[in-house]
Formats: structure tokens, sequence, C-alpha cells
């Protein structure tokens, strides 16, 4: 099959990485020119055009929740265990936001709700955008929100219209990062703020295990390095203020799903030691230097 140009710079020399990985929707390769390691070409899409019908995009949704969950080994106990000390997490990354961005209009792409309750408890006059209808739901019935169920193509907001846009594990994901930050760009206002989080490629994790690094699931297209993200931002037009490698907080719990996910087989012996010892709901904050976090401005002229 023949590449795709790079979505980052349009370069068409590609290194392989690999050929045919068990889980990944094509071949993983690295651009030759700017180092942006790809899904290219992908074998179909799971992600959802501005123009896909509300049946197709529900299909589509519903394929991919299933296909990643079975490679994931998803487990609803744990995930919903863990929505508490998610409340941290987000709190930490609002905290960020806040450092550097007075509270004003925040959009938030890709959005489950959970972050959004906190900024606008905080004061933020609030947005969210997702695609998929069953998540929208959901958050309405859980944090009271009223999530639009489009894309930000799809949305059509005026220029300059948020002062604050979030991009959480979103790029990853979506066909082309370069044309979705690029009418992100379009709709902050001078000098307004991009917070774009996505998992790290230049990782020890991705060196040592290879083809079981953790982000190498169905619905990941995209793996940027801090250089690359970097890149690909001020190409867009953005002028990048940093990019760092974050952490999160989770659950001892958590962490032990973790590690059997990594071994591909339970460790009943580590479970049961973690419950006698009362440790399973002990909330740690770790940071394996897999998930880097972009802060970039739209210039002020």
């Amino acid at each position: 099959m023949t590449a795709n140009p790079c979505d980052a710079c349009d370069g068409t020399r590609f290194r392989l990485i690999y050929a045919d990985h068990p889980v990944l929707d094509g071949p993983l390769v690295s651009c030759e020119t700017c180092g942006l390691v790809q899904v290219n070409p992908p074998r179909r899409r799971y992600q959802i055009a501005d123009d896909a019908t509300r049946e197709t995009r529900t299909a589509a949704y519903a394929q991919q929740a299933a296909t990643v969950r079975a490679t994931l080994q998803y487990r609803p106990d744990l995930e919903e265990a863990e929505r508490a000390v998610r409340d941290r997490f987000w709190r930490e990354r609002l905290a960020r936001i806040e450092r550097v961005a007075a509270r004003g209009r925040l959009l938030e792409i890709g959005s489950d709700g959970q972050f959004l309750r906190l900024a606008a408890a905080s004061g933020w006059s609030v947005t969210g955008l997702q695609p998929d209808a069953a998540t929208c739901a959901d958050a309405a019935a859980r944090f009271g929100l009223e999530l639009q169920p489009v894309t930000l193509g799809e949305a059509a907001f005026p220029d300059a219209s948020f002062d604050v846009v979030a991009l959480f594990h979103v790029i990853e994901h979506v066909p082309s990062p370069r044309a979705l930050c690029r009418e992100v760009l379009r709709v902050l206002r001078p000098g307004g703020a991009l917070f774009a989080e996505t998992p790290n490629v230049d990782t020890l994790w991705f060196r040592v295990l290879g083809p079981r690094w953790r982000q190498l699931i169905p619905d990941h297209y995209w793996f940027f390095s801090p250089t690359t993200l970097c890149g690909m931002l001020t190409r867009v037009g953005y002028a990048v203020d940093r990019v760092e490698r974050v952490g999160k907080a989770v659950s001892v719990r958590l962490l032990a799903n973790r590690l059997e996910r990594i071994a591909r087989m339970r460790l009943p012996l580590l479970s049961k030691s973690l419950a006698w010892l009362g440790l399973n709901d002990r909330v740690v904050w770790i940071n394996p230097g897999d998930i880097v976090l972009a802060t970039a401005r739209r210039p002020p002229h």
C-alpha cells in the first residue's frame, strides 16, 4: 500500500516501524522529514467525518468502543471506581490552565463532561463538543451538562469565539491533527490559548515495550513527541509556550490492572495482596513520561 503524505509536514518518505501490528489499524511508520510516528496508510477510519450521518456516526462509535474495550480488557467496575480519582486529575489540569489564562470562554473538544463540570464551577463559561451521542447522554445524566453532538467543523463557530480550547487526548484519534488545530486557531481569540494533551512516543516505555506499549491501540493514529508536536503547531501558526511531560492521579487498583495488561495475564496474588493490605483505594500521582501537554497561543496580531 502507498502511504499518504505526512499530515504534519506533507513529507512522503517514511521509515517502517511495524508492518503488521496486531492491534493498530495499519502499518506504523515514522516520517523521515519531521519524525512524526503515524499509522499510514490506515486500513479504515474509526474517526467520524464532518459529513457523516447520525446513523453512520453512531454505528462507527459503537464499533470503535467494542474494539478498543476488547483490546484494553476493559472492566466497567474498575473504570467506574476510578471516576472520583479522575476528579483529582481534572482539577490539576484546570489549575494548569488557570495559571496561564484568565477565566473566560472555554471550549473542550471530545468532552465527556467531567472536566467541564469542574471548569464551570470554577467560573468558566463552558462549551463542550462530543460527536458520540451516547457520551452526550451520559454527560447530561451524570453532570447536568448539555454537550453539542457535533465535530468542531460542524459546530461552525465564528472567528475568535473562545479564550481557551482544550484537546485532551483527541489529536491522536482524528483524521488530520493539523486541520483540527488550524480550525482551533481560527476559533481562538488573538492571544487565546490551546491546551493539547496526547501520548508521547519519545519515551522509554515505547523503546522497551515496543509493540506492547499501552498507547498502541486501534483508534490511535498519530504518535507525537515534544519535538513533532511543537513543530506541527508552529507550522499551523501557533506560538508554542511549552510542551511538557505530565502525570496523573491514579488508584493503586488501576495501577495493578495496567500491570496485568502489560503482562497479558491476570496476577491474582498481586490483587489479593493489595486487598489484604487495604491499598486498592490509595491514590498516587505518577508520571511515566509517555503523555505530553502542549500550551500554545494564537498570536495577538
